[in-house]
């Protein structure tokens, strides 16, 4: 489908939004492996990404906002209880519930432009 919106096809703009989640996702697997995340930070990012938030942010820059925050993290997401999730959709679900809470370690404390 990229390669029908290069060649000046119109897309609609739910499916413009599934390729750019698409290309979020594939982001989160082109890890530096000198900068490679714990496994509850890669399944927050995961969930993140899937569930379009901090869509402002590009998914190098919410890895690094994210790396070294793994403490804050598991107090805010609990991830025993987002690794007995058994759906992407209810891991999104709980990751917005604590919206809040994760934008504050997003955007350091500061207001979401």
């Amino acid at each position: 489908m990229q390669n029908l919106a290069h060649f000046g096809a119109e897309l609609s703009k739910e499916l413009q939004a599934k390729l750019k989640k698409g290309e979020r996702l594939n982001e989160i697997f082109d890890q530096d492996f000198n900068a490679v995340l714990d496994e509850t930070t890669q399944l927050i990012l995961l969930g993140i990404v899937w569930g379009e938030l901090f869509g402002d942010l590009s998914v190098p820059n919410l890895q690094l906002k994210l790396m070294n925050k793994c403490s804050l993290l598991i107090d805010i997401c609990k991830p025993e209880k987002l690794n007995l999730l058994d759906s992407i959709e209810k891991l999104v679900a709980e990751l917005h519930k604590q919206e809040k809470q994760l934008e504050k370690i997003v955007y350091e404390g500061k207001a979401r432009n």
